[in-house]
C-alpha cells in the first residue's frame, strides 16, 4: 500500500508539472448583432427611434403617454437592425488565431478579410469598470494604418483575452465608465427635446 500511494503521488506530481499546450488554432464565433452597419443603414435604424420619440411627444396627452410608443420604437430599432445585418452579412464568419496570425473575417472589417501577425499587432482592449468587475467592451487591432475594431456583442472578448494571454501577447487596457456616457446621452436627448419644442412652437 505505501508503494502504491507513493506511485500515485509521483504520477500526480508529474501531471502537475506538464506544461500547458496552447492550441495552434482557436476559433471565435462572430455574432451578427454586434456587427457594424454603414452610415446609411445606421440612419435608417435611428429614424425608427426618432419617429417613435416624435409620436410619443405628439401623443403625450393620450393613454399612450406611458412610454408604449417609445418601447415599440426600441423594438423596431432592434428588429430593423437585425434585418439589415441579416441582409448585409448572411454568413458572419469566425475570428481565427492560427500559426501566429489573427485572421479577421470580412464582416467586421467593412467587407474585406484581413489578417494580423500577432507578434507585431498593437492590441487595445476597452474595459468597462463595473461593480461586479471589469468587463471588456471592445477590442482594437492595429498594424500601421490598418485598424479593426470589434465590440463585445460580436465576439466573446473574455475568451479572446485569455487566448492572447496564453500566447504571451501584451494587451493594452483602456478603462471607461458607462455613467459618463449615460449622462452624455441624457443631455443630448434633453437638448434634442428642447430643440423640437422650439421648432414646433411649444415653448411659447
Amino acid at each position: 500500500m505505501p508503494q502504491e500511494n507513493r506511485r500515485m503521488n509521483d504520477s500526480a506530481g508529474q501531471s502537475e508539472k506538464l506544461p500547458f499546450m496552447v492550441p495552434n488554432r482557436e476559433v471565435f464565433e462572430i455574432k451578427r448583432m454586434g456587427l457594424p452597419l454603414d452610415s446609411k443603414d445606421n440612419l435608417i435604424c435611428w429614424l425608427v427611434i426618432v419617429l417613435a420619440i416624435a409620436l410619443q411627444i405628439r401623443l403625450s396627452n393620450t393613454f399612450l403617454a406611458e412610454g408604449l410608443i417609445a418601447f415599440g420604437g426600441f423594438i423596431g430599432y432592434v428588429s430593423m437592425r437585425y434585418w439589415l445585418l441579416s441582409r448585409r452579412y448572411p454568413q458572419p464568419g469566425d475570428l481565427i488565431i492560427e500559426d501566429g496570425m489573427l485572421l479577421v473575417p470580412p464582416s467586421v472589417n467593412g467587407g474585406m478579410a484581413t489578417s494580423f501577425e500577432i507578434s507585431k499587432c498593437i492590441i487595445k482592449m476597452n474595459m468597462h469598470k463595473g461593480k461586479s468587475g471589469d468587463l471588456p467592451s471592445s477590442v482594437i487591432l492595429r498594424i500601421g494604418a490598418r485598424v479593426v475594431k470589434i465590440n463585445s456583442l460580436a465576439i466573446d472578448l473574455t475568451k479572446l483575452e485569455k487566448a492572447l494571454a496564453a500566447r504571451n501577447v501584451f494587451v493594452q487596457k483602456d478603462y471607461w465608465s458607462m455613467g459618463l456616457y449615460a449622462i452624455s446621452f441624457v443631455l443630448i436627448t434633453l437638448l434634442a427635446f428642447f430643440i423640437y419644442l422650439a421648432v414646433t412652437g411649444s415653448l411659447r
